[in-house]
């Protein structure tokens, strides 16, 4: 019996670990994201006048897709090591 507790303990702290490292990658990537929105508005003048090219742009708006698509793969990670209850609270803000 000791063997099988220690098993299932040791599956619930990798999943808790997992959900954990998956949860704050995914608000570092959110923050990430919303700072080069916010540079790439701050830009727009120098993309009109050739200074940045507008390939740089692209490359940008490709990065950030798909660091969305990653981000949501961290959310389903998250979910799914948790269980089907964190799904509400998930996207929240951490109380600090």
């Amino acid at each position: 019996h000791r063997c099988r507790l220690a098993g299932s303990v040791q599956g619930w702290v990798g999943r808790t670990l997992t959900a954990q490292h998956a949860e704050t990658s995914m608000r570092v990537i959110q923050l990430g994201l919303g700072a080069i929105g916010h540079l790439l508005a701050r830009s727009a003048v120098h993309v009109e006048d050739e200074s940045i090219p507008s390939e740089c742009m692209e490359s940008l708006g490709t990065l950030m897709a798909e660091l969305s698509d990653f981000a949501a793969v961290c959310y389903q990670l998250s979910s799914e090591a948790r269980g089907p209850a964190s799904r509400e609270t998930l996207l929240q803000e951490p109380q600090k």
